[in-house]
């Protein structure tokens, strides 16, 4: 898996976790939810400025969206 798949599953599982939409997270950060959804699929290449935004609202370090977790467990993050 490429980092920028890892970084975008674990966006999305925090997201998931905290009940909140795509398109409603998008809005949060101040950025269009076509762009998050690539995030989350890895398929953009987000900027340390948003991933730091994305960081900030899920109340999580950067470093959290490098961590590979195995599909089996959800993780401590």
């Amino acid at each position: 898996m490429s980092t920028k798949e890892t970084i975008g599953r674990n966006i999305r599982r925090l997201r998931t976790k905290s009940n909140r939409s795509q398109e409603d997270f998008a809005n949060e950060i101040y950025i269009s939810a076509y762009y998050y959804g690539r995030i989350e699929r890895g398929t953009a290449n987000p900027t340390i400025d948003i991933l730091e935004r994305i960081a900030n609202e899920l109340k999580v370090k950067i470093a959290d969206f490098l961590i590979e977790i195995s599909e089996e467990g959800d993780g401590d993050v």
